[in-house]
């Protein structure tokens, strides 16, 4: 490989952590709402099927959020 392509490599690896970064950055904010939205508005009136797709969101946030930390320490960004 030339060294004309390890910069290109290294520069798509750069572009892709910051990419990264700030799609893991939006996913801990919208995380963060669901937390707040539990500590604020959750009781035990709130509707099941409201309190279900809270749930199901935090699963999601939660598991993407494990996906992009993992993607990052890989490429040695955490």
């Amino acid at each position: 490989m030339s060294k004309e392509q390890n910069l290109e490599n290294e520069d798509k690896a750069l572009h892709i952590g910051v990419v990264v970064k700030r799609t893991l950055e939006r996913k801990e904010a919208a995380y963060a709402c669901v937390n707040m939205w539990y500590e604020k508005e959750y009781d035990s009136s709130t509707p099941d099927d409201e309190v279900a797709s809270m749930d199901k969101e935090a699963a999601e946030l939660n598991a993407q959020i494990k996906v992009l930390r993992h993607i990052l320490s890989e490429v040695g960004e955490l």
